[in-house]
Protein backbone atom coordinates (compact mmCIF):
# COMPACT_ATOMS: atom_id res chain seq x y z
CA UNK A 1 0.00 0.00 0.00
CA UNK A 2 1.38 3.27 -0.80
CA UNK A 3 2.59 5.50 1.80
CA UNK A 4 1.31 8.67 0.44
CA UNK A 5 -2.34 7.23 0.05
CA UNK A 6 -1.93 6.27 3.53
CA UNK A 7 -1.43 9.57 4.98
CA UNK A 8 -4.02 10.97 2.70
CA UNK A 9 -6.34 8.69 4.16
CA UNK A 10 -6.07 9.14 7.65
CA UNK A 11 -6.44 12.50 7.30
CA UNK A 12 -9.40 13.93 8.32
CA UNK A 13 -11.35 17.23 6.96
CA UNK A 14 -9.88 19.35 10.03
CA UNK A 15 -6.33 18.04 9.68
CA UNK A 16 -6.19 15.73 12.47
CA UNK A 17 -6.03 11.68 12.23
CA UNK A 18 -8.54 9.58 12.09
CA UNK A 19 -9.57 6.99 14.27
CA UNK A 20 -8.05 4.55 12.74
CA UNK A 21 -5.05 3.61 14.65
CA UNK A 22 -3.69 1.70 12.20
CA UNK A 23 -2.90 4.68 10.72
CA UNK A 24 -1.34 6.48 13.34
CA UNK A 25 2.40 7.14 14.30
CA UNK A 26 4.31 4.61 15.46
CA UNK A 27 5.01 6.59 18.69
CA UNK A 28 0.67 6.53 19.60
CA UNK A 29 -0.04 3.42 20.73
CA UNK A 30 -3.55 4.84 22.82
CA UNK A 31 -6.66 5.01 21.30
CA UNK A 32 -7.77 8.27 20.20
CA UNK A 33 -9.07 11.06 22.03
CA UNK A 34 -12.30 12.66 20.32
CA UNK A 35 -11.76 16.12 19.78
CA UNK A 36 -8.25 16.35 20.81
CA UNK A 37 -5.35 15.88 19.03
CA UNK A 38 -2.95 13.58 19.45
CA UNK A 39 0.03 15.88 20.27
CA UNK A 40 -2.71 17.47 23.13
CA UNK A 41 -3.42 13.78 23.98
CA UNK A 42 0.49 12.47 24.19
CA UNK A 43 1.45 15.78 25.91
CA UNK A 44 -1.44 15.37 28.28
CA UNK A 45 -0.46 11.03 28.99
CA UNK A 46 3.12 12.42 29.83
CA UNK A 47 2.89 14.93 32.54
CA UNK A 48 -0.10 13.71 34.71
CA UNK A 49 -0.37 9.83 33.71
CA UNK A 50 1.84 6.76 34.19
CA UNK A 51 3.32 5.15 31.16
CA UNK A 52 0.21 2.53 29.79
CA UNK A 53 -2.27 4.63 31.08
CA UNK A 54 -5.02 6.64 29.04
CA UNK A 55 -8.78 7.92 29.38
CA UNK A 56 -11.15 5.46 27.91
CA UNK A 57 -13.37 7.72 25.86
CA UNK A 58 -15.05 4.94 23.61
CA UNK A 59 -16.35 2.97 26.53
CA UNK A 60 -17.42 6.49 28.57
CA UNK A 61 -19.33 8.08 26.10
CA UNK A 62 -21.33 5.24 25.44
CA UNK A 63 -24.75 4.70 26.70
CA UNK A 64 -23.97 8.51 28.64
CA UNK A 65 -25.87 10.75 26.02
CA UNK A 66 -29.33 9.56 25.99
CA UNK A 67 -30.82 12.73 24.44
CA UNK A 68 -30.86 14.48 20.94
CA UNK A 69 -28.83 16.53 20.29
CA UNK A 70 -30.80 19.62 19.56
CA UNK A 71 -30.61 20.05 23.37
CA UNK A 72 -26.68 21.98 22.94
CA UNK A 73 -25.28 19.50 24.88
CA UNK A 74 -22.82 17.81 22.42
CA UNK A 75 -20.01 15.37 23.04
CA UNK A 76 -17.46 17.61 22.98
CA UNK A 77 -18.39 19.41 25.91
CA UNK A 78 -18.64 15.56 27.73
CA UNK A 79 -15.36 15.31 26.53
CA UNK A 80 -13.71 18.49 27.81
CA UNK A 81 -15.79 18.19 30.84
CA UNK A 82 -14.35 14.28 32.03
CA UNK A 83 -10.34 15.83 31.07
CA UNK A 84 -10.94 18.85 32.78
CA UNK A 85 -11.71 16.70 36.16
CA UNK A 86 -8.44 14.22 35.32
CA UNK A 87 -5.99 16.59 35.18
CA UNK A 88 -7.50 18.52 38.25
CA UNK A 89 -7.37 14.85 40.37
CA UNK A 90 -3.89 14.81 39.28
CA UNK A 91 -3.26 18.46 40.09
CA UNK A 92 -4.50 17.83 43.56
CA UNK A 93 -2.47 14.95 44.67
CA UNK A 94 0.56 16.61 43.01
CA UNK A 95 1.69 13.37 41.39
CA UNK A 96 0.83 10.96 38.37
CA UNK A 97 -2.08 8.89 38.17
CA UNK A 98 -2.08 5.31 37.71
CA UNK A 99 -3.81 3.20 35.14
CA UNK A 100 -6.18 2.47 37.55
CA UNK A 101 -6.92 5.77 39.12
CA UNK A 102 -7.01 7.22 35.57
CA UNK A 103 -10.03 4.54 34.82
CA UNK A 104 -11.65 5.43 37.69
CA UNK A 105 -11.74 9.04 38.07
CA UNK A 106 -12.95 9.27 34.00
CA UNK A 107 -15.90 6.84 35.27
CA UNK A 108 -17.05 9.00 37.96
CA UNK A 109 -16.39 12.37 35.67
CA UNK A 110 -18.81 10.65 33.05
CA UNK A 111 -21.29 10.15 35.39
CA UNK A 112 -21.48 13.43 37.21
CA UNK A 113 -21.14 14.84 33.19
CA UNK A 114 -24.50 13.70 32.47
CA UNK A 115 -26.39 15.71 34.54
CA UNK A 116 -25.42 18.66 32.73
CA UNK A 117 -27.50 17.10 29.91
CA UNK A 118 -30.83 18.47 31.82
CA UNK A 119 -29.57 22.22 31.74
CA UNK A 120 -30.81 22.86 28.92
CA UNK A 121 -34.38 21.00 28.56
CA UNK A 122 -35.02 22.65 32.37
CA UNK A 123 -33.67 26.25 31.35
CA UNK A 124 -36.40 25.90 28.51
CA UNK A 125 -39.05 24.38 30.03
CA UNK A 126 -38.90 27.22 33.19
CA UNK A 127 -38.92 30.21 30.34
CA UNK A 128 -41.70 29.05 28.74
CA UNK A 129 -43.43 28.44 31.98
CA UNK A 130 -43.08 32.29 32.62
CA UNK A 131 -43.91 32.71 29.39
CA UNK A 132 -47.35 31.09 29.52
CA UNK A 133 -47.99 32.35 33.21
CA UNK A 134 -47.49 36.05 32.16
CA UNK A 135 -49.77 35.66 29.13
CA UNK A 136 -52.77 37.39 29.37
CA UNK A 137 -50.85 40.98 30.53
CA UNK A 138 -47.44 40.21 28.48
CA UNK A 139 -45.09 40.50 31.65
CA UNK A 140 -41.95 40.65 30.90
CA UNK A 141 -39.12 40.07 33.66
CA UNK A 142 -39.44 43.33 35.95
CA UNK A 143 -41.39 45.16 34.12
CA UNK A 144 -45.20 45.24 33.05
CA UNK A 145 -46.20 46.98 29.78
CA UNK A 146 -48.99 49.39 30.58
CA UNK A 147 -52.30 49.26 27.97
CA UNK A 148 -52.01 53.04 26.89
CA UNK A 149 -49.07 52.40 25.12
CA UNK A 150 -48.59 48.51 24.37
CA UNK A 151 -50.37 47.03 22.08
CA UNK A 152 -50.15 43.31 21.46
CA UNK A 153 -52.02 43.02 17.99
CA UNK A 154 -49.09 44.80 16.27
CA UNK A 155 -45.37 44.03 16.37
CA UNK A 156 -43.05 45.90 17.08
CA UNK A 157 -44.48 49.31 17.37
CA UNK A 158 -47.63 51.15 16.40
CA UNK A 159 -45.64 53.67 13.92
CA UNK A 160 -43.89 50.34 12.47
CA UNK A 161 -45.64 47.80 12.40
CA UNK A 162 -44.14 44.55 10.83
CA UNK A 163 -46.92 42.02 12.25
CA UNK A 164 -50.92 42.43 13.01
CA UNK A 165 -52.91 40.27 15.06
CA UNK A 166 -52.46 36.56 16.00
CA UNK A 167 -48.72 36.72 14.31
CA UNK A 168 -47.88 39.98 16.35
CA UNK A 169 -49.35 38.41 19.12
CA UNK A 170 -46.87 35.14 18.75
CA UNK A 171 -44.37 37.38 18.09
CA UNK A 172 -45.05 39.11 21.42
CA UNK A 173 -44.75 35.68 23.61
CA UNK A 174 -41.42 34.62 21.55
CA UNK A 175 -39.70 37.92 22.64
CA UNK A 176 -41.06 37.27 26.22
CA UNK A 177 -39.56 33.71 26.33
CA UNK A 178 -36.01 34.83 25.03
CA UNK A 179 -36.18 37.32 27.82
CA UNK A 180 -36.96 34.71 30.14
CA UNK A 181 -34.78 32.30 29.00
CA UNK A 182 -31.22 33.98 30.43
CA UNK A 183 -32.59 33.90 33.53
CA UNK A 184 -33.72 30.08 33.84
CA UNK A 185 -30.78 29.06 31.84
CA UNK A 186 -28.81 30.55 34.80
CA UNK A 187 -30.91 28.94 37.93
CA UNK A 188 -30.71 25.57 36.03
CA UNK A 189 -27.14 25.46 35.46
CA UNK A 190 -26.44 26.58 39.00
CA UNK A 191 -28.47 23.89 40.41
CA UNK A 192 -27.24 21.47 38.31
CA UNK A 193 -23.42 22.09 38.86
CA UNK A 194 -23.28 21.81 42.27
CA UNK A 195 -25.29 18.53 42.11
CA UNK A 196 -22.61 17.36 39.83
CA UNK A 197 -19.82 18.64 41.75
CA UNK A 198 -20.93 16.97 44.87
CA UNK A 199 -21.95 13.94 43.32
CA UNK A 200 -18.33 13.59 41.74
CA UNK A 201 -16.30 14.22 45.05
CA UNK A 202 -18.39 11.69 46.94
CA UNK A 203 -18.18 9.11 44.74
CA UNK A 204 -13.93 9.89 45.04
CA UNK A 205 -14.51 9.47 48.52
CA UNK A 206 -16.71 6.12 48.57
CA UNK A 207 -13.90 4.57 46.01
CA UNK A 208 -11.97 2.00 47.56
CA UNK A 209 -9.49 2.18 44.56
CA UNK A 210 -8.98 6.08 45.03
CA UNK A 211 -7.76 5.70 48.36
CA UNK A 212 -4.03 6.49 47.75
CA UNK A 213 -5.34 9.07 45.71
CA UNK A 214 -7.30 10.82 48.10
CA UNK A 215 -4.42 10.07 50.96
CA UNK A 216 -1.87 12.39 48.73
CA UNK A 217 -4.54 14.91 48.00
CA UNK A 218 -5.16 15.97 51.52
CA UNK A 219 -1.03 15.83 51.83
CA UNK A 220 -0.60 18.22 49.19
CA UNK A 221 -3.26 20.25 50.75
CA UNK A 222 -1.45 20.57 53.71
CA UNK A 223 1.82 21.15 52.42
CA UNK A 224 0.62 24.08 50.46
CA UNK A 225 -1.18 25.60 53.26
CA UNK A 226 1.01 28.03 55.06
CA UNK A 227 2.06 26.70 57.99
CA UNK A 228 1.65 29.55 61.21
CA UNK A 229 4.51 30.88 63.54
CA UNK A 230 5.87 29.12 66.33
CA UNK A 231 3.28 29.96 69.64
CA UNK A 232 6.20 32.07 71.42
CA UNK A 233 7.22 34.08 68.17
CA UNK A 234 5.65 37.32 67.53
CA UNK A 235 5.65 39.91 64.48
CA UNK A 236 7.60 43.24 64.61
CA UNK A 237 5.62 46.11 65.65
CA UNK A 238 5.07 49.43 63.45
CA UNK A 239 7.75 51.23 65.66
CA UNK A 240 9.97 48.30 64.62
CA UNK A 241 9.71 48.02 61.28
CA UNK A 242 9.97 51.98 60.68
CA UNK A 243 13.28 52.03 62.57
CA UNK A 244 14.52 48.88 60.46
CA UNK A 245 14.16 46.10 62.31
CA UNK A 246 16.62 43.60 61.67
CA UNK A 247 15.03 40.30 63.50
CA UNK A 248 17.48 40.89 66.87
CA UNK A 249 14.93 41.51 69.96
CA UNK A 250 14.40 44.45 72.34
CA UNK A 251 15.89 44.61 74.91
CA UNK A 252 13.57 43.05 78.25
CA UNK A 253 11.92 46.43 80.13
CA UNK A 254 12.81 46.17 83.94
CA UNK A 255 10.04 45.64 86.02
CA UNK A 256 9.49 46.99 89.61
CA UNK A 257 10.06 44.31 92.51
CA UNK A 258 8.61 44.39 95.58
CA UNK A 259 11.88 44.07 98.59
CA UNK A 260 10.87 42.76 102.27
CA UNK A 261 10.90 45.80 105.14
CA UNK A 262 12.10 44.03 107.75
CA UNK A 263 10.96 45.55 111.03
CA UNK A 264 11.98 44.75 115.01
CA UNK A 265 8.68 43.92 117.07
CA UNK A 266 8.55 47.03 119.87
CA UNK A 267 11.09 48.96 117.88
CA UNK A 268 10.12 52.07 115.68
CA UNK A 269 13.51 51.25 113.55
CA UNK A 270 12.77 49.81 110.31
CA UNK A 271 15.77 48.86 107.46
CA UNK A 272 15.36 51.02 104.32
CA UNK A 273 14.60 48.64 101.29
CA UNK A 274 17.47 48.31 99.35
CA UNK A 275 17.41 49.69 95.59
CA UNK A 276 16.28 47.64 92.94
CA UNK A 277 19.73 45.45 91.28
CA UNK A 278 19.06 45.90 87.33
CA UNK A 279 20.72 43.51 85.13
CA UNK A 280 23.80 44.41 84.09
CA UNK A 281 23.21 44.02 80.51
CA UNK A 282 20.16 46.25 80.58
CA UNK A 283 22.45 49.32 82.71
CA UNK A 284 23.33 51.87 80.36
CA UNK A 285 27.04 52.14 78.96
CA UNK A 286 28.70 54.60 81.78
CA UNK A 287 31.51 56.90 80.93
CA UNK A 288 35.12 56.06 81.91
CA UNK A 289 36.34 58.30 84.98
CA UNK A 290 39.51 59.59 83.17
CA UNK A 291 37.32 60.88 80.44
CA UNK A 292 37.24 64.64 79.79
CA UNK A 293 33.94 66.32 80.24
CA UNK A 294 32.49 67.82 77.07
CA UNK A 295 33.87 71.46 76.05
CA UNK A 296 30.47 73.94 76.21
CA UNK A 297 30.11 77.56 74.45
CA UNK A 298 30.62 80.29 76.90
CA UNK A 299 27.82 81.91 77.70
CA UNK A 300 27.23 85.71 76.01
CA UNK A 301 26.01 88.27 78.12
CA UNK A 302 23.39 89.66 75.74
CA UNK A 303 21.61 85.89 76.66
CA UNK A 304 20.33 87.24 79.56
CA UNK A 305 18.91 90.65 78.52
CA UNK A 306 15.33 91.02 77.91
CA UNK A 307 13.96 89.40 74.66
CA UNK A 308 11.16 92.49 74.58
CA UNK A 309 13.23 95.52 74.66
CA UNK A 310 11.42 98.41 75.16
CA UNK A 311 12.14 100.75 72.65
CA UNK A 312 9.61 103.27 72.93
CA UNK A 313 11.48 103.80 76.73
CA UNK A 314 13.42 106.57 76.60
CA UNK A 315 16.46 105.64 78.73
CA UNK A 316 18.46 103.35 76.37
CA UNK A 317 19.08 99.39 77.11
CA UNK A 318 22.58 100.34 77.81
CA UNK A 319 21.51 102.55 80.31
CA UNK A 320 19.65 100.19 82.10
CA UNK A 321 21.67 97.53 81.50
CA UNK A 322 24.56 99.39 83.52
CA UNK A 323 22.55 101.02 86.04
CA UNK A 324 21.25 97.10 86.86
CA UNK A 325 24.74 96.15 87.21
CA UNK A 326 25.62 98.89 89.54
CA UNK A 327 22.41 98.05 91.74
CA UNK A 328 23.72 94.41 91.69
CA UNK A 329 27.55 95.36 92.39
CA UNK A 330 26.07 97.84 95.81
CA UNK A 331 23.86 94.92 97.13
CA UNK A 332 27.10 92.67 96.83
CA UNK A 333 26.17 90.41 93.48
CA UNK A 334 22.94 89.14 94.75
CA UNK A 335 19.45 89.85 93.54
CA UNK A 336 16.41 91.18 95.37
CA UNK A 337 14.65 87.58 94.24
CA UNK A 338 18.00 86.16 96.23
CA UNK A 339 18.06 88.07 98.98
CA UNK A 340 14.25 87.12 99.74
CA UNK A 341 15.02 83.44 99.31
CA UNK A 342 18.19 83.81 101.68
CA UNK A 343 15.84 85.50 104.13
CA UNK A 344 13.13 82.72 103.66
CA UNK A 345 16.24 79.98 104.16
CA UNK A 346 17.84 81.52 107.27
CA UNK A 347 14.48 82.19 109.00
CA UNK A 348 13.18 78.63 108.34
CA UNK A 349 16.69 77.24 110.02
CA UNK A 350 16.62 78.95 112.93
CA UNK A 351 13.74 77.02 114.66
CA UNK A 352 14.63 78.51 117.65
CA UNK A 353 13.65 82.25 116.81
CA UNK A 354 10.52 81.05 115.38
CA UNK A 355 9.57 79.45 118.76
CA UNK A 356 11.18 81.92 120.82
CA UNK A 357 12.15 85.16 120.22
CA UNK A 358 15.94 86.18 119.79
CA UNK A 359 16.60 89.07 122.26
CA UNK A 360 19.96 89.67 120.80
CA UNK A 361 19.09 91.71 118.25
CA UNK A 362 20.21 89.34 115.36
CA UNK A 363 16.96 87.88 114.00
CA UNK A 364 16.53 87.99 110.34
CA UNK A 365 13.27 90.14 108.54
CA UNK A 366 11.22 87.26 108.72
CA UNK A 367 11.98 86.02 112.38
CA UNK A 368 11.42 89.76 113.22
CA UNK A 369 8.19 90.13 111.14
CA UNK A 370 7.12 86.79 113.15
CA UNK A 371 8.03 88.06 116.32
CA UNK A 372 6.57 91.20 116.25
CA UNK A 373 2.74 89.69 115.33
CA UNK A 374 3.19 87.35 117.67
CA UNK A 375 0.79 88.18 120.78
CA UNK A 376 2.82 90.04 123.41
CA UNK A 377 1.47 88.84 127.53
CA UNK A 378 4.61 91.30 129.30
CA UNK A 379 5.34 94.23 128.00
CA UNK A 380 9.19 93.71 129.56
CA UNK A 381 9.65 90.18 128.25
CA UNK A 382 8.80 90.53 124.36
CA UNK A 383 11.69 88.77 123.24
CA UNK A 384 12.17 86.36 125.95
CA UNK A 385 8.39 84.27 126.50
CA UNK A 386 7.18 81.76 123.99
CA UNK A 387 3.98 81.84 122.11
CA UNK A 388 1.42 79.59 120.17
CA UNK A 389 1.82 79.84 116.13
CA UNK A 390 0.05 77.60 114.04
CA UNK A 391 1.86 76.26 110.80
CA UNK A 392 -0.82 77.31 108.57
CA UNK A 393 -0.15 81.19 109.86
CA UNK A 394 3.26 80.78 109.75
CA UNK A 395 2.94 79.90 105.57
CA UNK A 396 -0.04 82.38 105.33
CA UNK A 397 2.61 84.87 106.97
CA UNK A 398 5.56 84.09 104.85
CA UNK A 399 4.06 84.38 101.62
CA UNK A 400 2.68 87.86 102.83
CA UNK A 401 6.25 88.85 103.59
CA UNK A 402 7.65 87.78 100.22
CA UNK A 403 4.69 89.36 98.19
CA UNK A 404 5.88 92.68 100.00
CA UNK A 405 9.41 92.00 99.71
CA UNK A 406 8.60 91.87 96.16
CA UNK A 407 6.32 94.91 95.50
CA UNK A 408 8.58 96.74 97.57
CA UNK A 409 11.73 96.01 94.85
CA UNK A 410 9.12 96.55 92.17
CA UNK A 411 8.54 99.53 93.41
CA UNK A 412 12.19 101.09 93.78
CA UNK A 413 12.65 99.86 90.26
CA UNK A 414 10.37 102.23 88.92
CA UNK A 415 11.19 104.94 91.11
CA UNK A 416 14.82 104.72 89.25
CA UNK A 417 13.43 103.72 86.06
CA UNK A 418 11.96 107.95 86.51
CA UNK A 419 14.71 109.23 87.82
CA UNK A 420 16.50 108.14 84.69
CA UNK A 421 14.02 109.52 82.86
CA UNK A 422 13.76 112.96 84.63
CA UNK A 423 17.53 113.29 84.81
CA UNK A 424 17.53 112.42 80.72
CA UNK A 425 14.93 115.48 80.26
CA UNK A 426 16.69 117.65 82.25
CA UNK A 427 19.85 116.77 80.28
CA UNK A 428 18.01 117.73 77.11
Amino acid sequence: MNTSDDDDGGRSSFGEYNDDSSVASPSFHHSRWPYISPEAQRAVEKRFFEDGATIPFDKLLAGTFSLPRPFFFSEGRRVMFILRHVVAAAHGSDRRLTAEEVDAVSKHAAHSVSRHVWIEPIAITGAAAATVNGRRTFRFPFFQPKPSYFDPAVFPARSFPLFRGIKATAHWHFVRFLAYYPFTFVASFALFESMSAMTFGVRLQRDPCLNALMQDTRAAIRRNIKTPGPPGASQPSSIERQAGYSGSPLPPVPQPQSYPRSQTVGNDTASAPEPPQWDTAQAPAQEPKGSTPPAYPAENPSWDADPFEDDASPVSPAARRAEAAARQQSSGGVSSWDRIRQQAQSGSGASGSFAKGDSSGRESGWAQLRQDKAPNTAEGARGTEQFSYSKQDEEKERRNYEKDQAQKEFDALLDAERRGESSTRGRR
